[in-house]
């Protein structure tokens, strides 16, 4: 009796045990999730607008940043100058227009007695010659003014300094990249699925994800589904026949569609999040 109730107790155990790895194996073969995702956020790249030589550099590497945060100062006394010829031109156009409205006004009233009208006329086209003018040499200064006022380079908004290579006495050139900023609040996560579990993908379903230490979790949920990858085998150009290279492999490998995760910045542990980690993403079915 006792014989039989080890046997019993064996095989129920044994039972129990096939059925755990039989579901463990259907997660693993079936289950919508993969070790293929990568934590991104979205990163500006900014650079000079104006050229010069930077003066001051007022931010470190990693530094965080707020939004219109001072970082960099470029040497402005080139600019200063500009501004200031572009201001006294203006003043001068200004008192140019003063004088040949006051002209031509003058001449109006004369008209038919003292002048011509040919003379009047010219009056006229010589005011509003000096109205477009005018306008010029304010629109000039304008540009002379923000031109100024871009040798000072702020933050565009809250985020992370990410490889600074600037430091003062460096020239910049207009349109040169300067620095990275990885924004704030900005994280979100790229899951690599196989083409055979994207139809299983919808927009709004939940996810989890865990990064490579096991130990940091979040709570997330599908934002969209890529609709273009690349074609590595199509070798063809624009306009062209298409190249496709012939493939003898006995195992057809699924490929991989990028399914973008967000992530509310409220969860915990969010400002340890780091772009560029490697994790794993679980989709609840």
């Amino acid at each position: 009796m006792k014989n039989i109730r080890n046997i019993t107790v064996t095989l129920l155990l044994f039972a129990i045990g096939c059925g755990a790895v039989y579901t463990l194996y259907l997660q693993q073969v079936y289950g919508l999730w993969t070790r293929d995702g990568r934590v991104r956020s979205d990163v500006i790249t900014l650079a000079s607008e104006v050229q010069g030589y930077v003066e001051h550099t007022y931010v470190q590497d990693n530094q965080q940043v707020k939004k219109g945060q001072l970082m960099f100062a470029i040497d402005d006394r080139d600019y200063k100058i500009r501004a200031a010829q572009t201001y006294q031109a203006m003043q001068a156009q200004k008192i140019n227009v003063a004088r040949l409205k006051k002209m031509y006004d003058r001449r109006r009233n004369l008209s038919g007695s003292a002048l011509s009208k040919e003379e009047v006329d010219n009056a006229g086209l010589d005011y509003t010659a000096a109205l477009a003018q005018y306008a010029e040499a304010v629109e000039n200064n304008r540009q002379a003014e923000l031109n100024l006022s871009k040798t000072k380079i702020v933050a565009p908004a809250d985020g992370y300094i990410s490889n600074l290579q600037i430091h003062p006495g460096d020239y910049l050139s207009a349109g040169k990249n300067i620095v990275s900023i990885v924004k704030k609040d900005a994280f979100y996560v790229y899951a690599y699925f196989q083409e055979d579990q994207i139809q299983r993908v919808h927009p709004g379903q939940r996810a989890k994800i865990i990064l490579l230490n096991s130990k940091s979790v979040y709570a997330g949920s599908v934002e969209s589904i890529s609709r273009g990858i690349s074609d590595s085998s199509d070798k063809s150009g624009t306009g062209e026949l298409h190249d496709v290279n012939p493939t003898f492999e006995w195992v057809r490998l699924p490929m991989r569609i990028p399914v973008r995760i967000a992530i509310s910045p409220n969860v915990k542990h969010y400002d340890t999040l780091i772009s560029g980690m490697t994790c794993t993403v679980e989709l609840a079915e």
